[in-house]
Order: structure tokens, then C-alpha cells, then sequence
């Protein structure tokens, strides 16, 4: 028997923000990226936030920016 880790639930206004972004042509450097960018700055109480591809690579941006 197979547990799932997680279902993922996706409802419609997801949907279209992915069809938004796809037809966009731009995954990983568009405006969506930015405005996610901008967010998440603001959330934190930052300047500036940096959207990766995954979690090795924020890590490792981040230990580059300290000097690591």
C-alpha cells in the first residue's frame, strides 16, 4: 500500500495563474516572478527577495551572500 506525502489541492483561481504564467512564456523570470519577489520582500521586511528554482539553490545563494 502507497501513502501519499501530500495531496495537493488546486482549485481554479491556481489554474488560471498557471495558464496565466505558462502563456506567458516566461516560468521562471516574468512578471508573476517578480511581483512573487516583491511580496515576499515586503512580508519580510526586506529591500529585495530572490525567487529560486528550488531549496538547494536558495540555500546556496544565500550562504554566498553571507560570505559562505
Amino acid at each position: 500500500m502507497k501513502i501519499p506525502l501530500f495531496k495537493p489541492w488546486v482549485g481554479q483561481e491556481e489554474v488560471t495563474q498557471l495558464r496565466d504564467v505558462i502563456n506567458s512564456k516566461w516560468l521562471g523570470g516574468g512578471e508573476k516572478t517578480k511581483e512573487f519577489e516583491m511580496k515576499v520582500a515586503e512580508l519580510c521586511g526586506t529591500k529585495r527577495a530572490v525567487a529560486t528554482s528550488n531549496g538547494t539553490t536558495a540555500l546556496y545563494t544565500a550562504l554566498r551572500k553571507r560570505g559562505i
